[in-house]
């Protein structure tokens, strides 16, 4: 699939943000995709195909630091901190509805995209009308122990832009793939080729990460302007970045606590953490599209 457009957005503070754009004429919605960590758009571009064949224009950029959103500052693996990241993410919503005005608009995020995904509701909730998490991360209560670990550790292995050890030890993606990415065996193969995932997250990057967990659990920091929200979760049994069972009753409850009471999940049987990668990938596009449908037709 070819996007109509495929540039750069110029953010804030001069950074050239990577996007694809795929509109759809007299679309029902506007579907904007959030990657997960080392991810880059063209991973996506399956499912936007079912979204964009099913009446949904849909709007995906590349995070700092990766894919195409790289430069001296971000290089690959350097996110930038929370804020910007957020500042992006709000940047492509407002283009994407100036491009498609008065058109509802669902974000759907994937592991660190939904963690992205629930922290940009913290200011723009009423920008959106539905959030779709994929990968959903869970809550973590000793959080701030990680945050101090890992400023400590920063101070002795290059600051933001170092590799610790230490640090990335908090990441499950040190670990085997075939113990937590996806059963599907030709996929893991095809995974191993892709070379814009070839890079690791600096000591920054694992930061940035452990502020936007923490933020889930601090209902203060939200604005709650759209409280009736729906929030979908979907995720792989088998994946160990939810928490499982206890994991995603504890996303439910952090939510919550925030104000946003509209939390659904569906778990899928014989799936790890990337459930659009599955053999069975069909059965969660098509999962997909009925919700959005359900609110949106």
């Amino acid at each position: 699939m070819t996007p109509i457009l495929n540039d750069y957005l110029n953010t804030r503070d001069g950074f050239k943000l990577s996007y694809a754009y795929f509109p759809k004429e007299n679309a029902k919605a506007i579907v904007q995709l959030i990657p997960g960590a080392t991810e880059y758009k063209q991973r996506y571009f399956e499912l936007i195909d079912v979204l964009n064949e099913n009446g949904y224009t849909c709007i995906i950029s590349d995070t700092r630091g990766h894919g195409h959103s790289v430069s001296d500052k971000y290089p690959f693996g350097h996110v930038g901190n929370a804020g910007e990241l957020l500042q992006d993410l709000s940047l492509v919503t407002d283009y994407a509805k100036n491009l498609q005005p008065n058109l509802p608009v669902a974000l759907l995020g994937h592991s660190l995209g939904s963690l992205l995904a629930r922290n940009y509701l913290m200011q723009n909730d009423d920008k959106i009308d539905l959030l779709l998490l994929l990968g959903t991360v869970a809550p973590v209560s000793i959080i701030n122990i990680g945050i101090i670990i890992s400023k400590l550790a920063m101070l002795f292995t290059g600051g933001n832009y170092g590799h610790s050890r230490i640090i990335s030890g908090f990441s499950p993606m040190n670990k085997p793939p075939e113990k937590w990415i996806a059963y599907n065996k030709q996929y893991l193969l095809d995974r191993n080729s892709e070379y814009l995932m070839k890079f690791n997250f600096d000591n920054g990057a694992y930061y940035s990460t452990l502020e936007l967990v923490r933020n889930l659990a601090q209902p203060k920091r939200y604005q709650v302007k759209n409280p009736s929200l729906p929030i979908y979760s979907f995720s792989g049994k088998d994946d160990p970045i939810t928490g499982g069972e206890k994991g995603l009753e504890n996303t439910k409850n952090a939510l919550s606590k925030i104000g946003y009471k509209n939390f659904y999940k569906k778990v899928y049987p014989n799936m790890m953490h990337e459930i659009i990668k599955e053999e069975n990938k069909a059965l969660v596009f098509q999962d997909i599209v009925k919700v959005l449908d359900e609110h949106f037709v």
